[in-house]
């Protein structure tokens, strides 16, 4: 049997950043994946693990990267990652890091916003992927699991109708979906 393609890394690393200006508090959490590529046939077909990194030790880096550079955006954080992950590892060819941002809002208390209290904002997830490569880098950002709800002024007309076809065409119905948009850099 041949191995056609080998992937492994750690996903659910979470890092939480606290900017602390005396009282208030800024918060910004992202879960990170980091997902690898490289010369690792042997890990799968060999039992030998002599150039497969610990997903214990890709968490590591994350944590390490993220206590060095508290003040990079979620694009220049997954790359960073990325980049101590190649530089680290000559026998990994690709790494994808990527970063679902978890935002926090404010806590209104007695109609004030609260220093440090939050709230989970729980519509849409804020994302970015880097796949770095020793040919270069691709970087991606977007918004996933974005809810939205329309209460009229939604139709559905003009579309394929064929024998499977049995709803009808309408120009006033409600709709709600959830997405996911990104856009390359």
């Amino acid at each position: 049997m041949t191995l056609l393609h080998k992937t492994y890394g750690k996903g659910r690393v979470r890092v939480m950043r606290v900017h602390r200006d005396g009282d208030r508090h800024a918060v910004r959490e992202l879960t990170v994946t980091a997902m690898l590529t490289g010369a690792f046939d042997r890990t799968f077909t060999a039992a030998d693990n002599s150039a497969t990194v610990s997903t214990d030790t890709i968490k590591n880096v994350v944590y390490i990267v993220a206590r060095e550079s508290p003040a990079l955006s979620t694009e220049a954080f997954c790359r960073a990652v990325a980049q101590r992950l190649l530089d680290s590892y000559p026998q990994m060819e690709t790494a994808t890091v990527t970063g679902h941002e978890t935002r926090w809002n404010r806590l209104a208390v007695d109609g004030a916003a609260h220093p440090h209290a939050f709230t989970l904002d729980g519509n849409g997830q804020p994302f970015a992927r880097v796949v770095l490569s020793r040919d270069g880098a691709t970087v991606e950002s977007g918004l996933s699991g974005f809810t939205f709800l329309k209460s009229t002024e939604s139709g559905w007309a003009n579309y394929v109708k064929d024998p499977y076809t049995t709803i009808p065409e309408t120009h006033d119905r409600i709709a709600a979906t959830s997405m996911e948009a990104s856009w390359a850099w």
